[in-house]
């Protein structure tokens, strides 16, 4: 085993022992307190989609509609496959679908843009707590191959935590 597959291996336990510390922690609080941490979680998830909703009414009154991403047609396929335009932060946008606990995102190949720049696109789920990547994948070419390599990572993603 190289240097490469032995740190690999390192992560890959730390990750596991991280998961069944936060399993052990869950199964050990009471029906009571996982409906509260549910509720908050679900306040939290709230209160950052309203959050979400704000910035993007400020950047309609700012910079007007969307239009010509929304009707491009990158844009229609990803409306039609159920993603709408995000606002990320520091003047980022990209494409978002939220699946349950994750966010699926596509942006240009740099993560700054919905755009796609020479390299393509760029398609990654996120945990929508941490903000933390679960998956990624650079030097997508079309916005279709996009949309089917998001949902094949999260599809995975869902099946390997059993949550499909």
């Amino acid at each position: 085993m190289n240097w490469m597959d032995e740190y690999e291996a390192e992560l890959a336990g730390q990750a596991r022992a991280a998961i069944a510390a936060e399993d052990a922690a869950w199964n050990a609080l009471s029906p009571a307190e996982k409906e509260a941490a549910l509720a908050a979680d679900r306040a939290k998830r709230e209160a950052e989609d309203a959050r979400q909703e704000r910035i993007r009414q400020h950047h309609l009154e700012r910079f007007g509609p969307d239009d010509e991403a929304e009707a491009s047609t990158d844009g229609k396929a990803f409306i039609a496959a159920g993603f709408t335009l995000h606002h990320t932060g520091g003047g980022c946008m990209a494409w978002r679908k939220i699946i349950g606990t994750v966010d699926v995102l596509v942006t240009n190949d740099d993560g700054t843009s919905h755009i796609p720049d020479e390299d393509g696109y760029q398609a990654g789920i996120y945990d929508n707590d941490t903000c933390e990547e679960i998956s990624s994948q650079s030097n997508i070419p079309t916005a279709q191959e996009a949309i089917l390599i998001a949902d094949e990572m999260q599809a995975e993603h869902f099946k390997n935590k059993g949550d499909a």
